[in-house]
């Protein structure tokens, strides 16, 4: 059976209550480091990395419930991904590095990507072991098949340099070997995984959305905060597309498990959930033109601090 690694970004409920959710592969001598700073295995980084959503999402979740994800959400994530390519908008992540056949490799945030978009309505597959509690969810095999079922009609491949992040309908439940997304005690939001595929790896996300606000900013204000308004008018929205950036810049730093993360095992987005100052915009800490962003920071290693994304 494949190996699969994966870390969560946690529900604010795990948050508050210090719950570190997923897990993480770190070395022995680990325990000599800063509370926040990271440290590495010297495991591989993402040099560069084509980023992919795949949007599944049929007319009805596996309880019968009706679909109700808008079109408009979908086009801002895609929009966010396309914002990418002027290539300042992990500007940070440049100073991570990482070692891959014996050579020492740096992130190139000027090639993280926006590789392209895939819709599909199939139906969800029925509801199979392990849900935990849950009647109904998407289990890790079932997200792998549909990601290699969209691969394959795509002519995409999976490698080092191609992240596949999966947008599944409002409230669809996704489980995991840690536990389930629709949770609340072990909920999360968003998750990366790798696990081997065609002699190489298979880097890929889950990005749920809830219909209230579990997963929103405006659940999980950080001390540095106000209450933030939604940028895009709708904090669940706000919540997904900071959750994208969050499980791509860790995905990117730490694609196998061996990569960046502290002590306890949190990712360069970890440290830095639902911290967002300083602000460009009453409601926005990043600007594209004019496309605003209310996106969680990111940790510099190098001032240990959480840092907007940007140039």
């Amino acid at each position: 059976m494949a190996s699969v690694y994966k870390r969560t970004l946690p529900v604010f409920l795990a948050g508050i209550l210090g719950v570190t959710l997923g897990f993480s592969i770190m070395s022995a001598t680990a325990g000599a480091a800063n509370k926040k700073h990271l440290i590495t295995d010297d495991g591989p980084v993402m040099q560069s990395a084509k980023v992919y959503a795949i949007y599944w999402q049929p007319p009805t979740l596996q309880n019968g419930a009706e679909g109700t994800m808008t079109p408009r959400q979908n086009k801002l994530v895609s929009q966010l991904l396309s914002d990418m390519q002027p290539g300042g908008m992990f500007k940070v992540l440049s100073q991570y590095s990482g070692y891959a056949h014996g050579r020492k490799q740096f992130v190139n945030p000027s090639q993280i990507r926006f590789g392209g978009t895939a819709f599909d309505d199939t139906a969800y597959p029925s509801s199979q072991k392990p849900c935990r509690k849950h009647s109904n969810c998407i289990t890790e095999k079932q997200m792998r098949d549909e990601i290699t079922k969209v691969m394959s009609e795509n002519g995409w491949k999976p490698g080092m340099d191609s992240l596949y992040l999966v947008y599944t309908d409002i409230d669809e439940n996704v489980c995991d070997s840690s536990g389930c997304s629709n949770s609340q005690d072990g909920g999360w939001c968003g998750s990366h995984y790798n696990a081997p595929q065609n002699g190489t790896q298979l880097l890929y996300g889950v990005v749920i959305t809830p219909s209230d606000e579990t997963c929103s900013n405006a659940e999980s204000q950080s001390p540095d905060a106000p209450y933030l308004d939604a940028t895009n008018g709708n904090m669940s929205t706000d919540g997904t597309l900071s959750t994208t950036t969050h499980e791509i810049a860790e995905t990117v730093t730490d694609p196998l498990g061996t990569g960046w993360g502290d002590v306890k095992g949190n990712e360069v987005a970890d440290v830095c959930s639902y911290s967002f100052a300083p602000f460009v915009h009453k409601t926005a800490n990043l600007a594209v033109g004019n496309h605003l962003y209310q996106l969680s920071n990111l940790w510099d290693n190098k001032t240990n601090s959480c840092v907007s994304l940007g140039p």
